[in-house]
């Protein structure tokens, strides 16, 4: 097995940022403009608070328009290199991007969107992302951070099989969510229902301090290892 390490900028058709129209954009607009906030730490994202630019700018730019396949990273900011992936269930039929995000377009005829997405999403790949980071009060990456990400890149059908794999175990991590979710409402509604609620105590639960039910209050060893050889948590 020996595959090829290759740069980033190898499998890539485009890289291109976005743009807001000069009066802003609004939620009474037509088509929605993404930006790093709507970029979930999971790869998803999320559409509270979402706002839109007209019609007739979306068909006026000629950079920044979403489509299916699309790889879109958070170029700037305290999010900078998160990554996001625009697959089949992407719930808009039009959408853009606005200048604090890049889109990348990979070229299919050699390299599999999803593993790629796989590998910028992997710590790996966000460390090489950000290591074109420059700047402070407002720091980002540049266009150049496609010439530092490297990885290896094994035949198509091969990326598409690992693909494969890493959707089903994305699918499984994302039920095992919802589950751990579920799990916590049903806890609350448990307490609220045995104790009310505990800001305006419906049921005038008696309130104690948490001195007047405790027998000892103490921290532990300020030491990085015990005389035993077991090491200490401070």
């Amino acid at each position: 097995m020996n595959w090829e390490k290759v740069k980033l900028s190898f499998v890539i058709n485009k890289l291109e940022s976005g743009s807001r129209p000069k009066g802003g954009v609004s939620i009474d607009g037509d088509v929605p403009s993404l930006g790093a906030e709507h970029l979930r730490s999971d790869g998803g994202y999320n559409f509270d608070k979402l706002k839109k630019v007209s019609y007739e700018y979306y068909n006026s730019i000629k950079n920044g328009k979403i489509e299916k396949e699309d790889i879109l990273i958070v170029k700037d900011g305290a999010t900078t290199g998160k990554v996001s992936y625009v697959n089949s269930n992407f719930p808009f039929k039009s959408a853009s991007i606005n200048e604090h995000l890049f889109r990348l377009k990979i070229n299919t005829n050699i390299a599999e969107p999803r593993f790629v997405f796989y590998y910028l999403f992997s710590d790996f790949g966000k460390r090489e992302i950000l290591l074109d980071f420059r700047g402070a009060t407002m720091g980002g990456i540049s266009r150049g951070f496609i010439e530092r990400v490297q990885f290896v890149l094994p035949p198509l059908e091969t990326q598409k099989k690992i693909a494969a794999i890493l959707d089903k175990a994305d699918e499984l991590r994302r039920n095992d969510q919802e589950i751990l979710e579920k799990y916590d409402q049903l806890a609350r509604s448990v307490f609220l229902e045995m104790f009310g609620d505990p800001v305006t105590n419906p049921k005038q639960e008696k309130i104690v301090k948490l001195s007047d039910i405790s027998t000892k209050i103490t921290d532990g060893v300020h030491a990085t290892q015990l005389d035993s050889g077991l090491a200490a948590f401070s």
